[in-house]
C-alpha cells in the first residue's frame, strides 16, 4: 500500500511539476478532491501549479465564455481583485 502511494505521488509530482501535499492524495483517495488541476495541466501544458493550489482544491474554468474572459481581462489589467472590501493583489 505504501509503495503504491509513493509511486502515485512520484508520478503526479512528475506530471504536475510540483511537490504534491499528502492531503491532496488523501482527498483524491476518498473522493472529496474538488479541483481540476490535473485536467487543466493536460489542456494547458505550460500552466504553473503550486502545492497551495492542490491543498486548496483550486478549480480553473476549462472553458471561457465572453463574460468570464472580460472579468479575467479586467482583473489582469488592474492587477487586483476586490471582493467584500478585501483587496487582493494578483501581480505587480
Amino acid at each position: 500500500m505504501l509503495k503504491d502511494i509513493k509511486r502515485i505521488k512520484k508520478g503526479l509530482e512528475t506530471f504536475l511539476g510540483v511537490n504534491v501535499p499528502s492531503i491532496h492524495l488523501f482527498r483524491q483517495d476518498i473522493g472529496v478532491y474538488t479541483g481540476n488541476l490535473e485536467n487543466a495541466k493536460m489542456q494547458w501544458k505550460n500552466i504553473d501549479i503550486s502545492a497551495d493550489d492542490l491543498m486548496y482544491s483550486v478549480q480553473l474554468p476549462m472553458r471561457l465564455d465572453e463574460k468570464l474572459a472580460f472579468i479575467l481581462g479586467v482583473v489582469w489589467a488592474d492587477g487586483c481583485y476586490n471582493s467584500n472590501d478585501i483587496h487582493t493583489v494578483l501581480h505587480k
